[in-house]
């Protein structure tokens, strides 16, 4: 149970409706009801909606009852475990807010965030982005891998660089970028391309959780990354797109490369034509920034879920194709999900 001295309140999209002597407290996805005291409950729902300590609470009312019923709270996620001030840098308060909406314990998701270790391979349209997003909801520690140089054609869509980067180190740049923005990251930058098994030596030294795929070449990327995935004993999630298409996932932990040769044979056994046609396996050679800012936004998503342990990713044992045109989404599901 808490300790005394832990500081407990509502969440912040948590209300309170009165039934005659019932008392419902209600959030966005639960409501409980709680009979009783209607003097007690009015106090102690008072107390939370401002913000109170456990022990407060234990030494006002009946302490078998205040403890039942706060494990009930806890249970429902009814409950936020606040955390001094000062403790929450203020660039993550946002982050710390919505994950409040899904955790009554938000600084232990936020500290797994925190404490997570995210290899990135690709840092251009999709990567560039995921990068942000993950960078903004509290990872610090980073490995990131890419042989490319900043072109001209690439600010369309690769919004961490400007033209002062125009024929620099690509993972140089992005590096700075994200430094500008927060100064406590942990970066580590290898100026090299994937082009083989070989080529993963140099991250063996690295113990990391999860390896994002957001490169597109050579065509066996995908499964060259997942067998590394693999041999760390990582998570693994990639996503790429062309003209008008574009996908995320899947995410895998475990025999991921196993799964990619399963998936793909429930591609080509399942979908229509059109879409077996466009298999995501190819490179494109234009790309419209908007489609990576869509895709970049499900991957970061479903590895926010995935390092928090909050809720099972979207893109879990499971491939989504989106068509940028008609905005179709395409569910490509492993028979067994494990993630």
């Amino acid at each position: 149970m808490l300790p005394p001295e832990a500081k407990i309140a509502f969440p912040r999209d948590v209300h309170i409706k009165w039934q005659k002597c019932a008392c419902w407290i209600v959030s966005e996805t639960t409501a409980l009801k709680i009979d009783g005291d209607t003097a007690a409950l009015e106090k102690v729902t008072s107390a939370l909606t401002s913000g109170t300590t456990f022990q407060s609470i234990l030494a006002t009312f009946d302490p078998d009852w205040v403890t039942a019923l706060m494990r009930q709270l806890l249970s429902d996620k009814l409950l936020l475990v606040e955390v001094e001030p000062d403790e929450i840098n203020e660039r993550h308060n946002q982050t710390y807010g919505w994950l409040s909406s899904l955790t009554a314990r938000p600084q232990r998701a936020l500290k797994r965030l925190q404490r997570a270790h995210v290899c990135v391979i690709g840092v251009g349209g999709l990567g560039g982005q995921v990068l942000e997003h993950l960078v903004g909801s509290g990872v610090t520690n980073f490995v990131l891998v890419d042989g490319d140089r900043v072109e001209r054609s690439n600010l369309n869509r690769q919004y961490q660089f400007n033209m002062t980067d125009i024929g620099s180190s690509k993972v140089a740049s992005t590096r700075s970028a994200l430094l500008a923005k927060a100064p406590d990251l942990n970066l580590t930058i290898i100026d090299r391309y994937i082009v083989g098994p070989g080529e993963f030596d140099v991250l063996n030294a690295y113990t990391l959780d999860l390896i994002i795929n957001c490169a597109d070449t050579p065509n066996d990327i995908e499964a060259l990354v997942a067998d590394f995935a693999d041999r760390q004993g990582a998570a693994f999630l990639t996503g790429g797109l062309g003209l008008n298409r574009g996908y995320w996932g899947p995410l895998l932990k475990g025999q991921a490369n196993e799964k990619l040769r399963n998936l793909k044979s429930s591609i080509q056994a399942e979908l229509s034509d059109d879409l077996r046609d466009w298999s995501g396996e190819h490179v494109c050679r234009s790309s419209h920034g908007p489609y990576n800012s869509m895709i970049a936004a499900m991957m970061a998503s479903d590895a926010i879920h995935y390092l928090t342990r909050l809720h099972r990713p979207r893109s879990a044992d499971t491939k989504w194709v989106i068509d940028f045109q008609t905005m179709a989404v395409t569910e490509i599901a492993l028979g067994e999900k494990q993630v």
